[in-house]
């Protein structure tokens, strides 16, 4: 869950040098590899959240065994 759960961009600020993509994986891309019933919503768009989607994130944790949230404060 979380706009930053498969963001690499995100996961790295606007603080960082800029990472090699082929060394990036981001949070989902780890879970995905754990599991074939890995079900993701971003929420929002963007980390501000100023378009929040209450149908897709209940729709993604419905029946979840666990629920792991990526937030952040923005970019």
């Amino acid at each position: 869950m979380g706009p930053f759960a498969d963001s690499a961009e995100a996961l790295f600020g606007s603080y960082t040098a800029t990472p090699d993509q082929q060394f990036i994986q981001t949070p989902l891309e780890g879970l995905r590899r754990l599991s074939d019933d890995t079900r993701y919503a971003a929420g929002c768009s963007e980390p501000l959240c100023s378009d929040y989607n209450a149908t897709l994130v209940k729709e993604a944790v419905v029946r979840a065994t666990f629920v792991i949230v990526c937030l952040g404060l923005s970019m």
